[in-house]
Formats: structure tokens, C-alpha cells, sequence
């Protein structure tokens, strides 16, 4: 039994602790007793880091859309001033107006490519982040189809590739 071997072996310090109690004070361990053992220390851990996972992965996206966000109210910032400087020229400007429009547009142009350098390498940060968070989530999926153990497919898994081949055969008008 995986309850067991984990105990012996040791790698899950609380688990030790709640048999070392159970044994302590003398209570059985009937199948029952072991079933919850083992659905709270092997079963549930996956689905929670499963729901960490989900958690962290709506927090960045919030940050993205804020990143974003912000990306987008400089571009209106920007936008604006062209509208200015294209009123200015279409009013046929003197020569030191039409440098002063030049300068504008260099300063925003300027302060445009500065503020969406820091927002790009945000998104970049924040991508990296999804990604990294992403290679969990994959490992930890096969590890929700897997005995941790023996590596061996368990239950989930096997209902899961039993729905998809019964999927196919249906799509292939196999028996």
C-alpha cells in the first residue's frame, strides 16, 4: 500500500506524524482509516496545487492586463500629441513653430518608445513567468494520471485514454 511505503521511506514528514499518532494511541488502521489517509496525502495534493496553479495564473494575467492598460493610456497620451502637432501644422506655422512642433514630437516620441521599452519587458517578465508556470502545469498533469510511485497510469488515467479511444473509434466507425 502507497500509505505505507511513503511512511517507511519517510518523505512526507506529516503523514509520519498522523500514523506516528495513530499507533501512539493505539487506534486501528482499517481500510477506511487508510482510504483517507491516502486520499489526504496523495489525491488531494495534486488538485490543490492544481488550484494554486489556477490562482497564480489569473494573478498574472491581471497584471498583464494592467501592464497593457497602461501601454494603451500612453499610446492615447501619444496620439494626442500628434493630433496637436498635425492641428499646428495645418494652420501653416512660422519656421520657430515648426520647431517647436518638431521638438514635441521628438520629446513624446521619445518618452512613447521609453515607457513601452519598460511595459515590453514587463510582458516579457510576466510571459516567462506563464511559461514557467505552464511546464508545472504539464508535469503536474501527468502526475495526475500517474501512480507517483510506480509511475504506472492509475485510475484517472486509464478513464481518461478509455474516453479518448472510444472517442476515436466512434469518429473512425470502428467497433
Amino acid at each position: 500500500n502507497k500509505v505505507w511505503y511513503e511512511y517507511y521511506a519517510g518523505r512526507k514528514p506529516n503523514l509520519k506524524m498522523v500514523i506516528d499518532r495513530r499507533i501512539k494511541n493505539k487506534r486501528p488502521f482499517t481500510s477506511e482509516v487508510c482510504e483517507q489517509i491516502f486520499q489526504q496525502y496523495f489525491i488531494e495534493i495534486p488538485e490543490q496545487k492544481l488550484a494554486e496553479m489556477s490562482q497564480a495564473i489569473k494573478c498574472l494575467v491581471n497584471i498583464l492586463q494592467i501592464e497593457l492598460g497602461d501601454v494603451d493610456l500612453g499610446m492615447a497620451s501619444y496620439e494626442t500629441t500628434l493630433e496637436s502637432c498635425e492641428k499646428k501644422l495645418n494652420k501653416n506655422p512660422e519656421l520657430e513653430s515648426l520647431h517647436s512642433i518638431i521638438q514635441t514630437l521628438l520629446d513624446e516620441t521619445q518618452k512613447s518608445r521609453a515607457r513601452n521599452k519598460k511595459a515590453l519587458q514587463k510582458v516579457c517578465s510576466l510571459n516567462n513567468e506563464i511559461n514557467q508556470l505552464q511546464n508545472i502545469l504539464e508535469k503536474m498533469s501527468g502526475e495526475i494520471y500517474q501512480d507517483s510511485l510506480t509511475g504506472i497510469g492509475n485510475r484517472r488515467g486509464f478513464d481518461k485514454e478509455l474516453s479518448h479511444n472510444i472517442a476515436q473509434s466512434r469518429l473512425n466507425h470502428e467497433p
